[in-house]
Parts: C-alpha cells; sequence; structure tokens
C-alpha cells in the first residue's frame, strides 16, 4: 500500500464488526450497514475515496460510493437482490491529486443472507447429494452423521451441529483431509454451510 495509512470496517446499528459473521438480512432497518475507514496521507493532501463490495471473495468489484471527500463513513445499503454468500468483502480505494492511489480491503469475509439457512430446510438437499453416502446411519465416516442435527443416544455417532465447526473447515479450499473426498464442494455449497454455522446452526 504506498503512501496512505488505511484501515477498514463495516459495523450494523449496534456498531459491531461484521468481520466474519453474518452481515444481517438485506431489508429494512437492518439492511443498512455503516462502513468507516481512516484514511492518512502523508502530505495532508485531500483524498478521493471509493468504497466497493464484493460477493465472491474480491473477483468483481461493485460500488457502494464514488468520489467521497472528508469523510470517513458511508451507509451502504444492502441490495435486496443480493446473493446469498460467506464471501463478502468492502473495499475502500484513496487517490491524492496527483493520481497516486491505495486500496485496502475487509480483513476477513463476512456473510449476506435474507434468512439464516436451517438443517431440515436449505442443508437437506446438499447433504442428500454431497455427504450422505459417507456419513449416514450405516457407515458415519468420521464418528458423523450428515442425516441428523445432534447425536442420537448418548455413544452415537455425531450429528451435523456437533461437528459443525469441523465441516466447514474441512470443505474448506485447499483443506488438509477435503469433503467430500475426489471433488469437493462448489463455492456456493460451501457459503450455505458457513452461513448456516455462523447464524447460530439452525434446526
Amino acid at each position: 500500500l504506498r503512501e496512505f495509512s488505511l484501515d477498514v470496517v463495516v459495523a450494523d446499528d449496534r456498531d459491531d464488526a461484521l468481520l466474519g459473521e453474518r452481515a444481517g438480512t438485506p431489508h429494512g432497518a437492518d439492511g443498512n450497514r455503516s462502513v468507516r475507514w481512516t484514511a492518512v496521507d502523508p502530505n495532508d493532501s485531500e483524498l478521493t475515496l471509493d468504497v466497493q463490495y464484493s460477493v465472491d471473495g474480491g473477483g468483481v468489484w461493485m460500488d457502494i460510493a464514488k468520489g467521497l471527500k472528508g469523510v470517513s463513513e458511508t451507509t451502504w445499503t444492502i441490495p435486496g437482490a443480493t446473493a446469498r454468500t460467506a464471501r463478502a468483502l468492502v473495499r475502500v480505494t484513496a487517490r491524492d491529486p496527483s493520481g497516486v492511489s491505495g486500496s485496502v480491503k475487509s480483513p476477513l469475509p463476512f456473510g449476506i443472507t435474507n434468512a439464516a439457512p436451517t438443517f431440515n430446510g436449505d442443508l437437506n438437499a446438499l447433504l442428500a447429494s454431497r455427504c450422505l453416502s459417507c456419513h449416514n446411519e450405516t457407515t458415519a465416516s468420521g464418528n458423523l452423521r450428515a442425516d441428523v442435527y445432534r447425536r442420537v443416544g448418548a455413544t452415537g455417532p455425531l450429528g451435523m451441529r456437533d461437528q459443525s465447526d469441523e465441516v466447514v473447515e474441512r470443505t474448506r479450499v485447499g483443506a488438509e483431509q477435503p469433503m467430500p473426498p475426489g471433488g469437493g464442494l462448489t463455492a456456493e455449497e460451501r457459503d450455505l454451510l458457513q452461513l448456516w454455522d455462523w447464524t447460530g446452526g439452525v434446526q
């Protein structure tokens, strides 16, 4: 990052940082997010700032605000049509009058979803098609069943909610022991699992 000192945070109305957790419902009062930053130029020049967001981990960036001057905060109204994602990022780019620029993005991805995914609803088809061949009542590979929410009985295999953190970790790209073996999940499938975990693993 040349010339500038930049920092950025995304917060909700309670002033909680939303880096690495669900961003909230993109409708009504809960759809507004405050994007805040500090931008310091060593020559005390007036900076022009552009604020953008991405829903695919930084592959494509879309504008929140452009050409801002003399401010350190803007309101982001999350579009209602935004796809459910666990890979959202915000980026702030600063330029001085000579054209020197620098940018910084939120250090961790966060989530955007209209509603918390559920085990019995949203996850049902994913688990049936991608997980049950190994994690069922008969085989329960790794002592995990993907067809139950919690462990059945005191000594039975663990359910999805019992192991949700590990399941999310092992379905990441580049995991040491990836699941499912031989292919892995799509980005959208991983988003669904991550959002389910972040929002409390609703049954």
